[in-house]
């Protein structure tokens, strides 16, 4: 008969139930131990002297930040702690000077420091032989009407670009650009400064566009041996060797001296000629206009001119500078957590970026999102260059459950992580949060929020392994010494066993009466336990016989040497 031990209960007569309980906690998502960086975006250059450092910020925690000019932060000239927000406004002591930063959480958790960001401080003025620079949002003398007056120059020669007529006055526009002001010209307007000397080489930079139908509109032109850099082409004393088309906002940059010019459309050269060019005579210079009558009808923002050819290295600091400026930077806005709906948000990009593509394939502006991720975008900017950025959205976080075996007479839970305030339909039309689950089936459950928005859970498929069930011992018995016992059935499958003589082989010899168990569990973990009662009744005989080799057809001799 089946007795009790110490160890188990195993009467043949019980069915062994293992309460097996999964319980999957809610947990609220941390993206990422270490904070994330939005703002400047890594090699920027600006010539901002306050500029402001954006980071994810997440509440309730308070930030550290640095900022020094080594990459290793031996040294830092700013550091401020205890910070409730996600940017600050620092102020740059030195120009044309690289400047790292970095942003840690200090509370509740002190978290390691994030991946730095580098950006350059680029003064304009200190640019070689500078002898031109106007800005949009700087030194406009203003009429009564708001139009411009006067364009200043912001070089050394400090050059006064001016318009008297009202009606020939371009107007102040914030339509591109970043949000940094350009100038209008409508097709009639235009500046002039007299007597303006441009030397024999230029670098020449301008940012701006022509308004779509309107075709060679003249940024800027001269008398004499002309220069005319054109929304369409570029001409030097009649030699117009480049056209290229500017609707939308475009970085001009032409490099010429007296045996070579090139001309760049945002930094990537589409033009070039080896003709020997006279120097450009001395005469007025005309913004919004050439010497001829062609105007422009568009807007400039920003002209940079040097009475040198620049090197290759300068052209694209500047090049870079100009673009890093009136660009908008690709931002899908901070990470988001949502503890209390399941409602699709819209994640967007600036509405200046083009040629969009996001992780999930899709190709427009917007997407809506529904679901827990991280979502990268890809774009391009006025300036024909690739921006990304990634956001992390977290949405209640929900129990999920793999398809899987349970053992026999065990129970799992699953438990949607969630409290009642969202309503919850399971395959069985129950309407708990959690579901005991002991039989094989399909199991699923969907969630509606406060607002109505749906969540479905995924589908797991459940099975019974009944491998503790379906294996025993067999009944308490008699047994001749030496004989084995082992598991009736022959499992399929890994299986793991423990006796209670030590041993760990699926079977094993008996040589007193007694009573002996085995613990077995296969690849599922399913535990069988089993004990069984032996009583010795005498010796199992060991058949043992010896043989001479004979030959072919002939009588062999056995010689019998079995026990007892």
């Amino acid at each position: 008969m089946k007795i009790s031990n110490s160890h188990f209960v195993m009467k043949k007569q019980f069915k062994l139930h293992i309460i097996i309980t999964l319980l999957l906690l809610n947990s609220t998502a941390i993206w990422a131990q270490t904070v994330s960086l939005n703002y400047p975006k890594n090699d920027f250059i600006t010539d901002e002297n306050l500029l402001e450092l954006c980071w994810n910020y997440t509440a309730p925690n308070l930030y550290e930040i640095e900022v020094s000019t080594d990459q290793n932060f031996n040294t830092t000239f700013f550091t401020l702690n205890n910070i409730s927000s996600g940017k600050i406004n620092i102020s740059l002591p030195n120009s044309n000077t690289s400047y790292f930063w970095r942003v840690r959480a200090t509370s509740p958790l002190l978290t390691p420091w994030s991946n730095s960001y580098n950006f350059f401080h680029f003064n304009p003025s200190t640019i070689n032989n500078l002898s031109l620079w106007l800005k949009a949002d700087t030194g406009l003398v203003l009429s009564s009407s708001n139009s411009v007056l006067t364009w200043k120059d912001l070089s050394v020669n400090q050059y006064a670009f001016t318009q008297p007529t009202l009606a020939k006055q371009p107007t102040p526009t914030q339509s591109f650009y970043n949000n940094k002001n350009a100038l209008s010209f409508d097709g009639n307007d235009f500046f002039e400064y007299p007597n303006f000397n441009f030397g024999s080489s230029n670098s020449v930079f301008i940012v701006g566009k022509k308004n779509t139908g309107f075709i060679y509109s003249r940024y800027m032109g001269t008398y004499g041996n002309y220069m005319e850099i054109c929304t369409d082409a570029v001409g030097l004393s009649g030699n117009i060797f480049v056209i290229y088309n500017s609707n939308v906002p475009s970085l001009l940059t032409l490099a010429r001296s007296p045996s070579t010019t090139k001309f760049l459309l945002n930094d990537s050269l589409i033009g070039s000629t080896n003709l020997s060019l006279p120097p450009l005579s001395s005469g007025s210079m005309y913004i919004g206009k050439s010497y001829i009558t062609d105007y422009l009808n568009g807007e400039i923002a920003e002209i940079i001119l040097s009475t040198v050819t620049l090197s290759d290295s300068t052209i694209s600091l500047v090049n870079k500078y100009l673009m890093d400026k009136y660009s908008a930077t690709l931002y899908l806005g901070n990470d988001t957590t949502i503890t209390d709906n399941f409602c699709p948000i819209t994640l967007s990009a600036d509405s200046t970026f083009t040629n969009f593509y996001w992780s999930t394939g899709e190709t427009t502006a917007n997407i809506a999102v529904n679901t827990s991720g991280s979502y990268t975008l890809q774009a391009m900017d006025y300036f024909g260059r690739i921006q990304y950025d990634t956001i992390n959205i977290q949405f209640p976080f929900v129990n999920q459950l793999n398809s899987q075996p349970i053992c026999a007479g065990a129970q799992l839970i699953w438990n949607s992580g969630l409290n009642n305030t969202f309503t919850h339909t399971w395959q069985d039309g129950s309407n708990l949060s959690q579901i005991a689950i002991d039989t094989s089936g399909v199991y699923f459950f969907s969630i509606v929020d406060d607002l109505g928005c749906a969540f479905n859970s995924d589908t797991a498929t459940i099975s019974i392994d009944y491998f503790s069930l379906e294996n025993t011992l067999g009944n308490d018995t008699s047994l001749c010494q030496g004989n084995i016992i082992q598991l009736q059935s022959n499992p399929s499958g890994q299986v793991n066993y423990l006796w209670s003589t030590g041993a760990s082989n699926n079977s094993i010899a008996i040589i007193t009466s007694g009573s002996y168990w085995l613990e077995a569990s296969n690849q599922n973990n399913c535990i069988l336990r089993d004990t069984i009662a032996i009583n010795i009744v005498g010796v199992a005989p060991h058949a043992e016989f010896l043989a001479v080799n004979g030959c072919i057809n002939t009588a062999i001799s056995f010689t019998d040497l079995s026990t007892p």
